[in-house]
């Protein structure tokens, strides 16, 4: 069984109406206990992690009526999961550590009077210690080791257009733009296996650029249709960065109505393609796999 305790206090202060200050703490304890009862019964064992304090600073400002600045620093704290302690090998690792390291983040945030535009865009860096990353052996089965570390640079944007507000006369009774943006720039930092070392190389399974972009059309009758592109760019597969999963794009359509609703209940009948463009492309990647079976039918 896996036990925590967790206990944070925030303080918010207000000044003129511009400044917004926020500082938190808080604090985690973190443990597990096990035993077998078969082939052999054993007693119980119990393995505890060091106690984290995880503070929390942010600030923003309100550059103008419709902008404001953030900036953020804090400390995260990821203990591993069950099935990271123990995965399909039915072995307790008791090796493993949680992650942990600070995240520093700063952006702007941009609305219109009238909704017609809503923008959020973000800095980040990460320095993440003692990564937790996938590997599988020989037989198939999953196992997990502690990497020395990642460092994570990127920027995160989210855009909403208002292009037709919406409105009970025409055809067309109103039309959003909706965009999100990623870039990711992750890399791992004194992580060795044995006498291998993958320091520098990228972090396997992250994409360096996702980007999803849709359009909501609305009609009479609650009628809707809804069209998304979705991208995601190439990954790498092995700690060692020689095998690649290629990008893909995916097409998605989909149109409905709301045809019953009130208070209390509502009632919508939909019906979509998804992959319009019949697009091959994987999403059941095994990761640092054995024998080259990186992929899942």
């Amino acid at each position: 069984f896996l036990f925590f305790v967790f206990v944070s206090s925030c303080l918010l202060v207000d000044l003129k109406n511009k400044w917004l200050l926020e500082g938190g703490l808080s604090f985690n304890l973190y443990g597990y206990s096990f035993h077998s009862s078969f082939p052999v019964n054993t007693s119980t064992q119990h393995h505890s992690f060091q106690p984290q304090w995880m503070p929390k600073l942010a600030v923003s400002y309100q550059l103008a009526a419709l902008i404001a600045w953030r900036a953020s620093a804090s400390k995260g704290y990821s203990p591993p999961t069950l099935a990271e302690i123990k995965s399909s090998t039915n072995e307790i690792n008791t090796a493993l550590q949680p992650e942990n390291g600070w995240n520093y983040e700063t952006g702007l945030r941009l609305r219109s009077k009238n909704n017609f535009i809503w923008w959020d865009a973000s800095i980040f860096y990460y320095q993440l210690k003692d990564a937790i990353v996938k590997r599988m052996d020989n037989s198939g089965q999953d196992n997990f080791v502690t990497a020395g570390g990642t460092k994570q640079m990127g920027i995160e944007s989210q855009l909403m257009l208002q292009l037709i507000a919406k409105q009970e006369v025409h055809f067309i009774r109103g039309m959003e733009l909706s965009n999100s943006f990623t870039y990711n720039d992750f890399h791992f930092l004194n992580y060795s296996i044995k006498t291998t070392s993958y320091s520098g190389n990228k972090v396997t399974g992250v994409p360096s650029s996702i980007i999803v972009s849709g359009i909501t059309i609305h009609f009479p009758f609650h009628g809707y249709l809804y069209a998304q592109h979705y991208y995601a760019s190439s990954i790498f597969l092995d700690d060692a960065n020689t095998v690649l999963s290629a990008a893909y794009s995916v097409f998605m359509l989909k149109a409905g109505s709301n045809i019953f609703h009130n208070k209390h209940l509502s009632l919508d009948l939909s019906g979509g393609i998804d992959n319009v463009m019949n697009e091959k492309y994987s999403l059941g990647n095994d990761l640092n796999a054995m024998g080259g079976r990186y992929y899942n039918a």
